[in-house]
């Protein structure tokens, strides 16, 4: 009677086979022992307890307490604790042991496993991340392939830098998240503004490639409060000829738009920097640096000046050629002579001959090369 009841049997006294069917039943049904251990280190006491670890192929259901957080061992009945393998016949790495999920584990004795002195092999938890092992490979979806397949890393590398669409534009727009990660090509008449979207509405590292088409420069605007930064500084808007390119990414860094790549990031870099104004100077690539200065004087009659003249930058090694032309004076069509001397990277001393006694008032201009 005590076998029919713990196989959950109502006896029938006309049934002669319920024996067989309840000692059936308990075969099939696994005891869950109690994990009295600690994240990481967890214990159960079996009854009867074992007196030791047995051979290979033993199997024990725990119910766990405390989710692992890495490597893990289990030490039934007090015994000498063994490391909990994966599947793939590692360490555990944390979260394959969830708190209330229920673990098998199974006792193996292998040369491959803890140099053969033995562990538990976790084959499942309910609720736990399962360990590959080596040999689990995905299937690599063909080149170019949109579908919702997993992607192995032969499929990441085979499908090349790619944008999510290319959506142009022609008037002006205020863009929202959805043009992350993709190209607007910015056509038409030109002479509108496009909108970044707001910082806040993208995550760290989105961008956006701007290519400009248009007829005429088009105006890419940030969203107050942001900033766009092409260095160190900000501003506020950006402007796009006919040709021009510009990638912007979204950062927390800057609190705004960061503009990381394209033609209208060079004109914010060292190597092509520029100042387009009366006393300004413009960068090449290689290197070379052109300047143009201008200033006035007063010369009250005929006779020689030595004149100072500030260059807009220094140039950082040297200068090559200075090219300087007089201006004419204000009382007469007589022009001084104007001559240069040696110089510095930073200023140029020039020598002004004025052969008119009545000249009162004079000027040059100066377009100095150097590196």
């Amino acid at each position: 009677m005590g076998v029919l009841a713990a196989g959950g049997i109502a006896a029938d006294r006309n049934n002669n086979t319920q024996v067989v069917a309840a000692i059936r039943r308990l075969v099939q049904t696994k005891t869950v022992l109690v994990d009295v251990g600690t994240a990481n280190a967890y214990a159960a006491s079996n009854a009867p307890a074992l007196t030791a670890l047995p051979a290979s192929g033993f199997v024990q259901v725990v119910s766990i307490a405390n989710a692992n957080t890495g490597a893990a061992t289990y030490a039934p009945d007090g015994l000498a604790a063994k490391p909990i393998l994966g599947m793939a016949n590692a360490q555990l790495q944390g979260g394959e042991l969830p708190a209330k999920g229920v673990a098998t584990l199974v006792y193996v004795v292998a040369s491959n496993l803890n140099s053969g002195n033995g562990a538990w092999v976790l084959i499942e938890c309910t609720g736990g991340a399962q360990q590959l092992g080596a040999g689990s490979y995905g299937s690599t979806p063909p080149q170019f392939d949109n579908s919702a397949k997993f992607a192995t890393t032969a499929g990441v590398k085979s499908a090349g830098f790619r944008h999510a669409a290319s959506v142009p534009l022609s008037a002006a727009t205020t863009l929202d998240a959805s043009y992350a990660g993709k190209i607007v090509v910015l056509g038409g008449a030109g002479g509108y503004t496009i909108t970044l979207p707001a910082r806040s509405a993208l995550p760290d590292g989105e961008s956006i490639t701007f290519i400009c088409t248009a007829s005429a420069a088009v105006t890419i605007q940030r969203a107050v409060p942001d900033q766009i930064y092409p260095n160190s500084a900000s501003i506020t808007s950006l402007s796009m000829s006919n040709g021009a390119t510009a990638v912007l990414e979204s950062s927390n860094a800057v609190s705004g738009w960061a503009l990381i790549d394209g033609s209208s990031q060079l004109v914010y870099g060292g190597m092509m920097g520029a100042s387009i104004a009366p006393n300004g100077y413009t960068k090449l690539p290689n290197g070379l640096i052109i300047q143009w200065t201008g200033s006035s004087y007063s010369f009250p009659g005929s006779g020689q000046q030595t004149l100072d003249i500030n260059f807009p930058i220094a140039f950082p090694n040297g200068v090559l050629s200075v090219i300087v032309g007089n201006g004419e004076n204000s009382t007469s069509q007589n022009d001084g002579v104007v001559q240069w001397n040696p110089i510095a990277t930073t200023t140029a001393k020039f020598r002004v001959y004025c052969y008119s006694a009545i000249a009162a008032f004079t000027g040059f201009t100066a377009i100095a090369i150097g590196y």
